[in-house]
């Protein structure tokens, strides 16, 4: 009888999954041939594609995407706009077969047993299709191949962690050049890579503690991995400040970072309470004209800073800062508070911001993205955003009954979720820090992955346990 349910709900839960994702991806191929000749209207976007003709930056945006942008550029000539679906389509393959390389590691981990790399293909598939990560596939910023080297990166980690019998130096060297990739591409991912292998090097730190854990294996690794932070950190900046400066060049600082969260929205009912030596830099009418688009504000007060008091722009950043947190602290904490809890939730914060935009920028991403077809993409964007709300729900629910019927698992389930939250707060957090106070689908893109990878695995769980 327990065999008959047990077939009857891995046939129920598969059929479901299946007519969701089948609709995902139907729609996902329309939106594609709408779009793929389309360059989304992102502020960033013409700044890479001019830094990928002069070869030089600004100080913000790092050459790593606009050097991969370059080696096609040339084809303008031959394809006129056309040239950018090469771009795309690239995007799109190296995201396919880094997240089921993701999905096949955490199979791999969860049912105790290989797990075919070519079966994890068509949930990998589903989770490209997701509409916010495919939007990303389809736009001119590094978004989408951050997204990628993170989760191979987040698969490459999980090998080193769970492999106690040898050192997998092959995933080593991956693990390195993903950092170094990242380093080169967007500042945000390579914080939050830099956090998750410092987590993972804590990890073994702590298990090595237990002497029954202290092993030759776990040491070495533990130390090629703080070596591999530590070379990547090194290049990265070194590669970076290299680079040639470009007419609006404005030097970088974590501090500067900064003033997305903790300036941004406030700054001109903040200006009179800023100390003399901000207002002396920064009149009332350039804070009232440049401070109210989110994407521009920072360049444009940021540049006036650096042009007026080069030396002390720093501390100028500071100090605005520091007024920001203490006329808003407590307003920052709960907004921080409730951006966590949306990105940790992600599916069903989606919902919540599709239908009541709230404190978001939800709407300021889908302008973007239904430039071409706007009724098509509202309509993929809620079937695509409902769908991967139920198969959420639904492997919640397929994961708790698993963890509490099949004991044998119940170790592995505790594995994958204290992993997969590692992963996703080391992320998180970077960007919580240091980008606009709102929740931003664009950058939840890791929470995205972690919650199809859990959701897709959980409803397979029933397939693999009947296998058993």
């Amino acid at each position: 009888m327990n065999k008959c349910v047990a077939k009857w709900t891995r046939n129920i839960c598969m059929a479901v999954f299946a007519g969701i994702g089948t609709v995902q991806l139907v729609y996902a191929i329309l939106w594609a041939f709408q779009n793929g000749n389309n360059v989304q209207d992102f502020y960033d976007t013409a700044i890479y594609v001019k830094s990928a003709v002069t070869m030089t930056g600004d100080g913000w945006r790092l050459l790593g995407y606009s050097a991969f942008l370059r080696v096609f550029i040339g084809l303008q000539n031959l394809l006129g706009d056309s040239y950018v679906i090469p771009i795309y389509l690239v995007q799109v393959l190296v995201s396919l077969l880094c997240y089921a390389q993701g999905l096949k590691t955490m199979a791999t981990l969860l049912f105790g047993r290989m797990v075919s790399y070519k079966k994890m293909l068509l949930p990998a598939l589903y989770i490209v299709t997701l509409p916010v990560v495919w939007q990303m596939q389809f736009a001119m910023l590094p978004d989408a191949l951050c997204m990628a080297i993170a989760v191979l990166l987040f698969a490459k980690l999980a090998e080193c962690l769970w492999d106690a019998k040898t050192v997998r130096w092959d995933a080593m060297l991956t693990i390195l050049g993903c950092l170094l990739f990242t380093g080169v591409l967007h500042r945000h991912y390579f914080y939050g890579a830099i956090l998750f292998g410092l987590g993972c090097v804590l990890f073994i730190f702590i298990r090595c503690i237990k002497k029954e854990y202290r092993s030759k294996t776990n040491i070495t690794v533990m130390g090629a991995l703080f070596l591999c932070i530590a070379i990547s950190s090194v290049l990265s900046f070194t590669i970076n400040a290299g680079i040639s400066e470009d007419d609006n060049y404005i030097g970088y600082s974590l501090t500067a970072d900064m003033w997305d969260t903790f300036i941004y929205p406030n700054i001109k009912e903040d200006y009179n309470h800023y100390p003399q030596t901000v207002r002396d830099v920064l009149s009332k009418e350039t804070v009232d004209a440049y401070g109210h688009n989110y994407e521009t504000y920072m360049s444009s007060i940021a540049s006036i800073i650096e042009r007026e008091n080069p030396e002390k722009a720093k501390e100028i950043y500071g100090d605005m800062i520091q007024t920001g947190i203490s006329l808003h602290g407590k307003k920052l904490a709960s907004g921080f508070v409730k951006e966590g809890i949306s990105y940790t939730f992600f599916p069903m914060a989606m919902l919540k911001y599709m239908y009541d935009n709230g404190n978001s920028l939800y709407g300021h991403n889908l302008t973007k993205m239904y430039e071409m077809a706007p009724k098509l993409t509202v309509d993929y964007m809620h079937a695509g955003m409902n769908g991967f709300c139920t198969v959420s729900l639904l492997g919640i629910v397929i994961g708790f009954v698993s963890f509490i019927k099949v004991k044998a698992g119940r170790r592995n389930w505790i594995k994958v979720l204290l992993y997969c939250m590692l992963g996703m707060a080391a992320y998180i957090l970077p960007f919580m820090l240091l980008t606009v106070c709102q929740f931003d689908y664009r950058t939840a893109m890791v929470p995205a992955y972690i919650w199809g990878v859990l959701a897709v695995l959980s409803v397979g769980a029933t397939y693999y346990e009947e296998k058993k």
